[in-house]
């Protein structure tokens, strides 16, 4: 399963998860991440809103946020 992130966001899957692992997110930090923190983590403005929007849905709605994976 991987997260399909829009071609608008100039930041890959791959990508995107490598800047998590070298700033050590791990479960307890993913809850406190907000758009700033992952901009200074060097992530675009618009990508840090798309992934926070998403950790929104995840958090409120399991059901709704299990329909934005695709099979890999």
């Amino acid at each position: 399963m991987s997260l399909i992130l829009s071609d608008t966001l100039s930041v890959t899957s791959p990508e995107s998860v490598n800047i998590m692992k070298r700033h050590q997110v791990n479960g307890e930090k993913l809850t406190e991440l907000t758009a700033q923190i992952l901009v200074s983590m060097w992530l675009s403005e618009a990508a840090s809103k798309w992934m926070m929007e998403q950790l929104e849905l995840l958090f409120r709605d399991k059901a709704t946020y299990k329909g934005l994976y695709a099979s890999s």
